[in-house]
């Protein structure tokens, strides 16, 4: 009897008019297809969302490069002074 959709909605819309009245019907569809917007918009927003992640997952990561002490460095005057009070001391 009831094995089509238009055939479940036809169904629907006679229950409706009989418990909720005619005048309730265009509220509960006004609700009804801002329900339907807010689930869109949800959908849209976990999309992107997993977009993202997707997208930084696949951009390769930089290569890390450990830096030795050399003269530029910072490290390189403290060893050089350090060095220098150690001939110090053991002239001494």
């Amino acid at each position: 009897m009831f094995d089509s959709i238009p055939d479940w909605i036809i169904l629907i819309v006679v229950v409706a008019v009989l418990f909720g009245g005619a005048s309730r019907i265009p509220s509960f569809a006004k609700s009804l297809g801002r329900a339907a917007g807010e689930f869109k918009k949800g959908q849209a927003e976990v999309e992107r969302e997993i977009r993202q992640m997707n997208a930084s997952e696949s951009m390769p990561n930089p290569p890390v490069t450990q830096e030795t002490p050399n003269q530029d460095s910072g490290l390189a005057k403290p060893e050089n002074e350090l060095n220098s009070l150690r001939k110090k001391e053991s002239s001494s």
